[in-house]
Order: C-alpha cells, then structure tokens, then sequence
C-alpha cells in the first residue's frame, strides 16, 4: 500500500516513535508532508513535454546582459550593456544607417540609457516592425 492510501508512511519506522513518539501530530504532519511529495512527483511530465517546453524561446527578458541588434530598412540600433550592478543597470544604445556600397554603416547617435528605458524602446520598436539583426559593425 503506498502512503496516499490511508497508511501513515512513518508507521513502523524507527525514527518516528523516536522523535515523536506514536500517533503524535508532528507524524501526521510528517506523514501529509511525504504524501505530498509522492503526489507532486507523480505528476511531473515526461522528459518528452519537458525538453519541448524548454526548446521555445521564453517571453521573459533575460536576466543577464547581452548585446542586442535590431534592423529596420536601413536604420540599425545597437544595444550594449555598460554598467550591470545590482541597482544600476545602463545600457548603451547606437543608432547606424546601413549605406549601399558601404561596408561599415554611419554611425549617426550614441547614448546610455536605464534598462528600464532599453525595454520600453524595444517593445516599441519591435511593436513598429524592426527585426532582430545579426551584429552590423
């Protein structure tokens, strides 16, 4: 019989009636808690579900910083951590124009902005239709 069948998981187990003698509420409670536990592991997906679940790109925006590009015709903007500390995190935000016949583009405006700032521009600008770039210079 397992333990979610009316069984206290504990019973006949030395340390139970060490710590907390027989019938006690600290066993019940101890008893519930394991219950629990079998229940929420036997619930768990299959590695299957799990690893597809971890294959798609997550919404959240990441934690850690990273450089960032995004292209529109040819105006290109460039993303770049500067300063990531616990309270202040900058980031520096270029802004380029891709000239035909040109190798490197013209770099037009240079400026750091709060992360907060970051991800407003950038959920607006990917609101307007600018796409994610490969690095352009």
């Amino acid at each position: 019989m397992l333990a979610g069948e009316g069984v206290n998981a504990f019973e006949g187990h030395p340390s139970a009636s060490k710590c907390c003698g027989s019938g006690s509420w600290e066993a019940e409670r101890l008893a519930k808690a394991f219950t629990r536990a079998v229940k929420v592991k036997d619930s768990v997906q299959s590695p299957r579900s799990t690893l597809s679940i971890l294959s798609q790109p997550s919404p959240r925006v990441p934690v850690t910083p990273k450089e960032g590009w995004l292209i529109h015709d040819s105006q290109v903007l460039r993303f770049r951590p500067t300063r990531w500390e616990r309270l202040v995190q900058l980031l520096e935000i270029t802004t380029g124009e891709l000239i035909p016949g040109q190798e490197i583009p013209l770099l037009k405006s240079r400026r750091e902005v709060s992360r907060a700032e970051v991800l407003k521009l950038w959920g607006e600008k990917r609101k307007e239709g600018w796409a994610l770039s490969s690095p352009q210079w």
